[in-house]
């Protein structure tokens, strides 16, 4: 029951491999500073809008339908080219924004409920655990995006420095930005899909979990 979610591949990728992006594909390196500020600043102020989802769904929930449309969006950028318009790209990545911040907060917000039904099943807690295999499985998604984005560059003939790169560059770049991405966002959903706990569940654990404690208290 923890949170390992292949999307984190996907989000460190996506970051990775932005400003190439914006570079060689959208020509708007004069722009990316404000382009990026739109998707993180907006990701920041989606925190309580992901927050309330949660709370009237459930955190499960919230991140479906979070890191789906999150997916959709970077299906959408890589759609644009270097005429579209600076307001579109600015709208498509407020919205990539809203995404990028369910991504971002839901897993680790599902973290403490794992580790209550821990306890419930062990009479333990295992904090540490809990939290060292979520930063592990970062390190880890986060050192195989820096490996496959370089060997995707170098595969297609990237050359650093040159303004027009070759069509296979270009198109190695799209397919970093928006195929993949989505498609590790989707393995992540169907991660979530998986796990069992409901919120009627944790509410009941919660519960029986504060009866223990109250017992044990009396019992002392």
């Amino acid at each position: 029951m923890t949170t390992v979610y292949p999307d984190s591949i996907g989000m460190d990728m996506v970051q990775l491999v932005l400003l190439y992006f914006l570079k060689y594909w959208l020509r708007r390196e004069g722009e990316s500073d404000l382009i990026m500020a739109v998707i993180f600043v907006t990701a920041i102020l989606a925190l309580p809008l992901w927050r309330w989802v949660a709370h009237r769904w459930s955190k499960r929930w919230a991140y479906v339908a979070g890191v789906a449309f999150w997916a959709v969006m970077q299906i959408l950028l890589v759609t644009v080219t270097s005429t579209t318009s600076l307001p579109v790209i600015l709208i498509l990545s407020f919205l990539a924004g809203i995404g990028v911040a369910a991504a971002h907060v839901l897993p680790w917000a599902i973290i403490p409920d794992a580790i209550e039904w821990d306890e419930w099943k062990t009479g333990e807690r295992h904090e540490g655990m809990f939290y060292s295999m979520a930063t592990l499985v970062h390190k880890v998604a986060l050192s195989l995006a820096v490996l496959m984005v370089p060997l995707v560059l170098e595969f297609t003939g990237y050359r650093p420095n040159i303004a027009e790169q070759a069509p296979a560059v270009l198109l190695g770049l799209r397919i970093l930005m928006g195929p993949i991405p989505a498609v590790l966002l989707c393995l992540g959903i169907l991660s979530a899909f998986r796990y069992p706990l409901t919120r009627e569940q944790h509410a009941e654990i919660v519960r029986e979990l504060e009866e223990r404690r109250i017992q044990s208290g009396g019992s002392a």
